[in-house]
């Protein structure tokens, strides 16, 4: 654990490299951190193209 406390997901859906839907990391990785009981403010899964703004810890 490295303790953080944000995870971001990032680079998913910027290649095809498999045959999966280009969504299905993301709901992957949602459906997971629900499943560990994981806060969902923690968890920050830009959209194609968006920009996030982190403040300083």
């Amino acid at each position: 654990d490295l303790g953080a406390r944000r995870l971001v997901a990032m680079h998913w859906g910027t290649f095809k490299l498999t045959d999966e839907p280009l969504d299905e990391p993301p709901r992957r990785l949602r459906a997971e951190w629900r499943r560990r009981g994981l806060q969902e403010q923690a968890l920050l899964v830009p959209a194609i193209g968006e920009t996030i703004s982190v403040a300083a810890a």
